[in-house]
């Protein structure tokens, strides 16, 4: 079965255009992506601005939030994504996404019927400790 697994941007960045997957400087972004790593190859970042990236995208930093934008444009925003995401979903694809309530909001519009959004509802600390145990279970099993 293959999995997208789509991450979100963060605020902190890089000064100068890269890579997507190196604009996001914040530790929750890093961690993000080393669990979306965990989870599948096939790896994608949900800036506001750009949509939906490949890690190797070069992009320029920018200063914009999903949330900062109208709904009809937050709305315009997460079918465009969904449409992009769902030509790149087969019959039994699962698609993770790894992003705060608004970025997650293009789950429901996907094709498919496994989204999963296991970071939903939890704060920053709490997402970071699920990562973390997550991507580390041996740090986990051997505090105890």
């Amino acid at each position: 079965m293959r999995r997208l697994v789509l991450v979100g941007c963060g605020k902190a960045k890089r000064p100068t255009p890269c890579a997507a997957k190196d604009l996001y400087i914040g530790n929750l972004f890093a961690a993000q992506l080393t669990l979306a790593k965990h989870y599948s190859a096939d790896v994608f970042i949900l800036p506001a601005k750009y949509g939906l990236l490949r890690l190797h995208d070069i992009v320029a930093p920018y200063e914009l939030k999903l949330t900062d934008l109208p709904r009809a444009e937050r709305a315009a925003w997460a079918e465009r994504v969904a449409r992009e995401v769902d030509a790149m979903i087969e019959d039994t694809t699962t698609v993770t996404i790894l992003a705060s309530e608004a970025y997650a909001a293009i789950g429901p519009l996907l094709r498919t019927p496994y989204v999963e959004t296991p970071l939903k509802g939890l704060s920053m600390g709490q997402r970071l400790r699920f990562i973390s145990q997550t991507t580390n279970p041996r740090k986990v099993s051997d505090a105890k």
